[in-house]
């Protein structure tokens, strides 16, 4: 993993890093888990995170060692659990399947807390292999601690402690020399020690005062519709046929278990069943639960596996070895196809976020310029102020969506940290929903001053305090000197630039980062709009049309709204008037048409331009009663502004603003 995954590279794999390392940071500088900062998860992955930062340093490259030594040790217990009852070959197997199943690898180094428990979870598993051999209560006691531990770290695991005490049941019942009390003396062992263990430590950790914040927001998430049910039952199945050619393996591995009369293994078979149980009825479902199924099929599929490399495999065909034949060479082919997909590359995680993590760290250098001035930092992704050496307030470093819509963490909730504690810097992402990010944008409002914005499918915006704003533009010139590839820090400086009246620098500012990132469409918007708005028509008009020329297919339509917009509002209207300028309204129309969900606003916006008013006016009307019927009273005011022009036979006309206006 250190060689060969972008361990140290990506900014954020999850927005979980993010409130995972704040806990710690708020935890480390005095500030009380449950009691000051908000927490829905048990204690104990957050008390091992700060002691570790504590020891090496608060990188997050740090933590997300941590966590790659969890599954390191899911690695070495899954592999020892394999390998006496069905050898080295089945061992390596199972653990080669594990690495190739969706997002274990992903999940190794992500600062989250569903791997580590399952890793201690597992060896708690091992440590009862272990009983089974050796009929030590010493392992049981330690199977129990584990599991007790696994619990403190993410209380998910609990659904494995049913099939494990049936599973106990089951091997004490085998003692022929014992009573009733003897053969269940193992499952009562092992489950009176996790209880004490978990019951320990969440009891000093939590308390009864505040045990609610570990299920309460959980239990309303399935209540509110957090997730639809098409929407799990989506990603469920997405994930499974992922994982198809692991899971294949793993019924054949089924059936090898039960044919050698293993039925010790018969605990991974027992685990699948419940993990798949348990999600095809869980709502929200996260890609990370995935994990509960792709562990234990895994060990199946390794039992699968090592049958390819056990001694004397092929013997012939006779009637008795034709069904073992058959299974062998199922595992090979699923094998093959397997091997062929990982090289192929069509097994990896989409990483679309990724792609947004030299724009994070820009803005987290733009933070730090502020650092010294700063207490607080109000943010949607606690890791943009982690990553500046700063922290959130504590009653929301745990910002995140099933927070918001359980309505745990409201806009009074956060209007009211911010009256208190007035933090010197607002970050607000995508991670804030729509309507939430207007009441908030609308709150620091004369307050604050945007020093970073960027638009598009992830929106960045960073707020500071006009108390101690002083001039942005020399801390944003350092932090752009830092990271000059960043296209975002370019805009910035444009945007800094233009609010001065240094319009020639800002339009040479937008240009670089058009120049740096010339697929992004709000990038592409700025600099138009900045030449439109000082007059500059052909050349805003071309920076446009560039875009819609240079279009891959899933950003067309887009581009073509965008270009045919502008060509068909701006009030100087010499260009629109021209032969050529009716023919670029007639291609931006045909594409923004053809698209699945065409913008309306721009369609007949370029209607209206060719004159086509009756037809503007449909589509808007249409607009106005989508909005009316979403209770979207402010939207469908301002779309039957249009619809009356179009009524009247005007074209609509919107003079165009710089950006930094």
């Amino acid at each position: 993993m250190l060689c060969l995954y972008p361990l140290a590279g990506p900014f954020e794999f999850d927005s979980d890093e993010g409130v995972n390392v704040m806990k710690a940071l708020l935890l480390a500088r005095g500030h009380a888990l449950y009691s000051e900062v908000w927490n829905d998860q048990p204690p104990f992955f957050t008390w091992l995170l700060r002691a570790w930062f504590g020891l090496w340093g608060w990188d997050v490259t740090a933590g997300r060692l941590l966590v790659l030594l969890f599954a390191a040790a899911a690695v070495f217990a899954l592999y020892d659990i394999l390998r006496p009852p069905w050898g080295h070959g089945a061992a390596l197997a199972a653990v080669a399947l594990l690495c190739a199943s969706s997002y274990f690898l992903q999940l190794s180094v992500s600062i989250m807390v569903g791997l580590p428990a399952l890793s201690v979870a597992l060896l708690g598993v091992w440590a009862l292999f272990q009983w089974h051999r050796r009929r030590s209560v010493k392992w049981l006691v330690l199977g129990g601690t584990l599991f007790g531990l696994s619990l403190t770290i993410k209380l998910f695991t609990a659904l494995m402690a049913p099939w494990l005490a049936l599973w106990l049941v089951v091997e004490g019942w085998h003692r022929k020399d014992a009573g009733v009390g003897g053969r269940l003396k193992p499952v009562g062992v092992f489950l009176a020690t996790a209880a004490l263990v978990s019951g320990s430590i969440l009891l000093a950790g939590v308390g009864p005062q505040h045990v609610t914040q570990l299920f309460a927001v959980h239990l309303l998430g399935r209540r509110n519709d957090l997730a639809s049910a098409s929407a799990d039952a989506a990603m469920l199945w997405a994930n499974l046929g992922r994982d198809r050619e692991v899971l294949a393996l793993a019924a054949v591995g089924v059936g090898w278990i039960l044919a050698r009369r293993r039925f010790e293994l018969l605990v991974f078979p027992a685990w699948a069943v419940a993990a798949a149980y348990v999600l095809a009825s869980h709502s929200p479902l996260w890609y990370h639960h995935h994990l509960l199924l792709g562990l234990p099929a895994a060990a199946c599929a390794g039992v699968a596996a090592g049958e390819l490399f056990a001694r004397r495999t092929w013997r012939g065909l006779s009637p008795r070895d034709l069904v073992p034949a058959v299974a062998r060479l199922t595992a090979a082919v699923l094998l093959t196809v397997l091997a062929v997909a990982l090289l192929q590359g069509r097994k990896r995680e989409d990483t679309k976020l990724l792609a947004s993590s030299d724009r994070d760290r820009f803005a987290a250098e733009v933070m730090r310029e502020y650092a010294a001035e700063t207490h607080w930092v109000l943010a949607d992704r606690p890791m943009l102020p982690f990553r500046a050496g700063l922290a959130t307030p504590p009653d929301v470093a745990v910002f995140t969506h099933k927070r918001i819509v359980t309505g745990a963490l409201t806009l009074k909730d956060l209007l009211a940290v911010m009256e208190r504690l007035q933090p010197e810097q607002v970050v607000l992402t995508w991670k804030t929903p729509p309507a939430l990010a207007r009441e908030l944008a609308r709150a620091v409002e004369g307050r604050y001053q945007m020093v970073v914005g960027d638009s598009g499918p992830f929106p960045l915006r960073l707020y500071v305090r006009r108390e101690v704003l002083s001039d942005p533009l020399p801390r944003v010139q350092r932090a752009v000197a830092r990271m000059p590839w960043v296209a975002q820090g370019h805009n910035a400086l444009g945007l800094l630039w233009g609010a001065r009246g240094e319009t020639e620098q800002a339009i040479a500012a937008l240009k670089r980062a058009l120049d740096l990132d010339p697929r992004s469409l709000p990038q592409r918007a700025r600099l138009g709009d900045a030449m439109l708005a000082m007059g500059r028509l052909e050349e805003g008009f071309a920076v446009l049309r560039a875009g819609l020329d240079s279009a891959d297919t899933g950003q067309k339509a887009r581009a073509a709204a965008l270009y045919g917009w502008r060509l068909a509002t701006v009030p100087d209207g010499s260009l629109r008037g021209t032969a050529a300028g009716q023919s670029e309204l007639r291609r931006a129309e045909q594409t923004v048409a053809a698209s699945p969900r065409p913008d309306p606003v721009a369609l007949a916006a370029i209607l209206a331009a060719q004159g086509r008013f009756v037809a503007a006016e449909d589509i808007i009307q249409k607009a106005v009663a989508e909005a009316l019927g979403a209770n979207e009273s402010l939207r469908a005011a301002r779309l039957s502004e249009l619809r009356d022009a179009f009524r009247a036979g005007r074209p609509w006309m919107a003079p165009v603003r710089a950006p930094w206006q």
